[in-house]
């Protein structure tokens, strides 16, 4: 099953919108089977996580034909140095993590100074589109 077959949730506009204009090294948490990986374009180099095996399992299969690695993890503890990433990605997830906080911190921990967090929420309203933050200004937007 490729990832746009799998989008009969109708999230497909969403996630392009998220993901489609990226570039440089991202990292997607909790990938899921890959619904999201058809939507990177050719600049982006993907490294995703998923931490439940059968669900790791199929997204490897999807992102084969997109050229994303996907490895184990959870947004908690990601298993990167320090200003890894340009941009990180998370797409329907933030809802399902143990901790909220710590994944937000660890997603500010491994991005490059300047670099993008893109969120997708678990259920977006119809006035909800995906937006791209960078991070600093998300967080000064939760402290406000």
């Amino acid at each position: 099953m490729t990832s746009q077959e799998s989008d009969a949730d109708g999230y497909g506009a969403l996630r392009n919108s998220l993901v489609g204009d990226l570039t440089g090294d991202i990292l997607e948490i909790g990938a899921g089977i890959g619904p999201t990986f058809s939507y990177y374009g050719t600049e982006a180099s993907v490294t995703a996580i998923e931490p439940n095996e059968e669900l790791r399992n199929a997204a490897e299969e999807t992102a084969a034909a997109a050229r994303i690695h996907v490895l184990p993890g959870e947004g908690e503890a990601l298993p990167f140095e320090d200003a890894s990433f340009d941009a990180v990605s998370a797409s329907l997830v933030l809802c399902s993590v143990t901790s909220q906080a710590e994944t937000l911190a660890e997603f500010k921990r491994v991005l490059r100074p300047g670099g993008s967090t893109c969120l997708l929420p678990a259920w977006p309203s119809s006035e909800t589109s995906a937006h791209l933050y960078t991070f600093n200004d998300f967080i000064q937007k939760q402290r406000t």
